[in-house]
């Protein structure tokens, strides 16, 4: 029997590329029958390795015994142990239980161990079992494809070699080694889910299927494999839809992306692990105009915009208002970008069709004290080409501005005249004749920002 448990170990540990003889090993090791059982399976496999087993002083005395008995094993092993205490309950971070406190805690120490040992993988002790238990219970709770995958047998450097093995298997073994462990008796308690599952559920599912747990096993790897394709394509169709924008954001466009039969699903693929609650996507996507939502704790907002959905990381800062005397030429540098003007004589060819240059009739100008700042309720002018006046909100609107270019918009003004939206339009009142004399030109150079990590 152990032989053939042995054999099956080793051609997991190959087929899975989860080690070799020149890693060097860290056993995660708390005492209990599979870790135990890892410890002998991979000294019989002829792999060097360390123990590594972390007392969270939750059981009193008998945490103190399972960490005096991990550490007799390690002698009697012949390899280094590695012993750390922590009190568990006063480590635990707000809405965190106590499991996940002790699984923070025992992999962020693992890590270190690795970093200061150079150790290569890490190993645990999840069983088929263990797989199976973790399958079920993320079906019970509602889970996507990533949800029945189970337990990866290599995840990072964390490394899983008993995982092709039952937990008859694995008792088999130690018996047939005459090999002692130590038994944490919350694990006979139904207080916890993954008790009930293993005690109640998975029995009763084993009865309809006896090979269950190998059966799925075998599903996790047909899984795995279908799970790694749809991620590429979830990767491929994020490049295809969303772009980069000059502030640093991200923007899709609902009129090409609406039309894509999967378009819910994508939507929560992107944006779940950045944190938004599946409700939370859909309250934005399916809502009416200017509808949004933030997500405080990431800095991270998502806001539709007429046609677009727009995700950024801040609100544009407050912008106090500039003064510039363009008298003379000069040049103004902000953080959004920077402004020059210079004055042209009537008469010289100039180079129209570029939004972030303007040219005024230098003479009508109400002052050459101007001022560049934020737009103000209710402003408005006369664009190039119109008769009337229009409002601001409504030129914007017009132009198609989404929410953070509307929010970066930048004037240059005289009091409540507005002479040019800068990057956009000037003032027809100021604009060049065949009687201008004197021209002012301005031109815009609008400093871009780098995108955060999306896509």
């Amino acid at each position: 029997m152990s032989v053939a448990i042995l054999e099956k170990v080793r051609q997991w540990i190959e087929s899975q590329n989860l080690f070799s003889p020149e890693h060097r090993l860290l056993l995660a090791v708390s005492g209990g029958k599979d870790s135990v059982a890892m410890s002998f399976i991979i000294k019989e496999l002829g792999y060097s390795f360390s123990i590594a087993h972390m007392n969270f002083m939750l059981r009193g005395e008998a945490s103190n015994e399972d960490e005096a008995f991990v550490e007799a094993l390690a002698q009697e092993l012949q390899v280094i142990f590695h012993g750390k205490r922590v009190d568990a309950r006063l480590e635990s971070l707000p809405k965190e239980s106590t499991q996940q406190t002790a699984r923070r805690l025992r992999y962020n120490w693992f890590a270190k161990l690795s970093n200061d040992f150079n150790y290569q993988r890490t190993l645990t002790a999840h069983t088929a079992n263990d797989n199976a238990e973790t399958i079920l219970y993320n079906l019970s709770k509602g889970c996507g494809l990533k949800g029945i995958i189970g337990i990866p047998p290599l995840n990072g450097q964390i490394a899983r070699p008993l995982l092709p093995l039952s937990t008859d298997a694995v008792l088999a073994y130690l018996a047939s080694k005459k090999l002692r462990h130590r038994e944490d008796l919350s694990n006979a308690s139904d207080k916890y889910a993954r008790n009930k599952i293993r005690h109640n559920v998975l029995p009763n599912l084993e009865s309809i299927n006896p090979q269950l747990v190998e059966t799925l096993l075998v599903h996790s790897k047909r899984f795995r494999n279908i799970e790694g394709f749809y991620r590429e394509k979830i990767e491929a169709e994020k490049k295809a839809y969303w772009r980069a924008t000059e502030e640093g954001n991200w923007l899709l466009n609902l009129d090409e992306f609406q039309h894509n039969p999967f378009a819910e699903n994508l939507l929560a693929e992107w944006l779940i692990p950045l944190g938004f609650s599946h409700e939370a996507i859909m309250d934005v996507y399916d809502g009416a105009h200017g509808a949004s939502t933030q997500l405080v704790n990431k800095g991270l907002s998502l806001i539709k915009d007429r046609n677009e959905l727009l995700l950024f990381t801040e609100l544009p800062s407050p912008f106090e208002p500039k003064t510039i005397d363009v008298f003379e030429e000069g040049e103004l540098k902000l953080s959004q970008g920077k402004l020059g003007w210079e004055h042209i004589a009537a008469g010289n060819s100039l180079e129209f069709g570029d939004d972030n240059v303007a040219f005024l009739d230098f003479d009508s100008l109400p002052s050459t004290n101007l001022s560049i700042g934020r737009p103000k309720q209710g402003d408005e002018f006369r664009p190039f080409g119109m008769k009337g006046r229009q409002l601001l909100s409504d030129f914007t609107t017009n132009q198609k501005l989404n929410y953070t270019e509307k929010s970066n918009l930048l004037l240059l003004r005289f009091g409540s005249e507005i002479l040019w939206v800068v990057g956009h339009r000037i003032n027809d009142k100021f604009k060049i004749t065949s009687k201008t004399q004197k021209i002012l030109k301005l031109e815009w150079a609008k400093k871009t920002k780098a995108s955060f990590p999306f896509v």
